[in-house]
């Protein structure tokens, strides 16, 4: 699926709207020869780097952290300086924000229930704090949007689709 159909299917599906001419359901013509389930198909959604690293706990926790590891990701609508907030965790101990000017749409799919994962794409200790450590956040293009363990991230046909 390419990330324009995604994006159309995320914001249209949600909300619940359709456009007369698009289609999300699969192709008629195409027959699955097998029983086997399609494999799991992840779309980067968006890549940042950690807002606020230098004030968490993450500089503790640095030499934990590694490329391909996960973190959650807890909304924050409390937060009196963001509504939007987004804090970032890793083995429970926050490292930081998604940042404020990517955080809306984000924010707006997980209070919709929409499963997206955080995923460590890079870790430079010798950069600045800003740019210590890169995030890929990945939402499943499957219809059952269960989110896969860090273990199948492993397996080359589980990489995020960046179309």
């Amino acid at each position: 699926m390419k990330r324009t159909e995604f994006l159309k299917h995320v914001l249209f599906g949600v909300a619940g709207f359709s456009i007369p001419g698009l289609s999300f359901a699969a192709n008629p013509g195409r027959k699955n020869k097998s029983n086997a389930p399609a494999p799991k198909r992840f779309v980067r959604v968006i890549n940042f780097y950690i807002a606020g690293y230098q004030y968490h706990q993450g500089h503790k926790i640095e030499y934990m952290l590694k490329p391909g590891g996960m973190l959650e990701m807890k909304r924050e609508p409390q937060n009196h300086h963001d509504h939007q907030a987004i804090a970032l965790y890793f083995e429970d101990k926050k490292i930081g924000y998604v940042p404020s000017v990517d955080n809306e749409i984000l924010a707006n799919m997980l209070d919709n229930n929409i499963a997206l994962q955080a995923r460590i794409a890079s870790v430079s200790p010798a950069y600045p704090t800003w740019e210590r450590v890169e995030i890929d956040v990945l939402c499943s293009t499957g219809n059952n949007n269960v989110l896969l363990s860090t273990e199948n991230f492993a397996n080359d046909n589980t990489k995020p689709n960046a179309n």
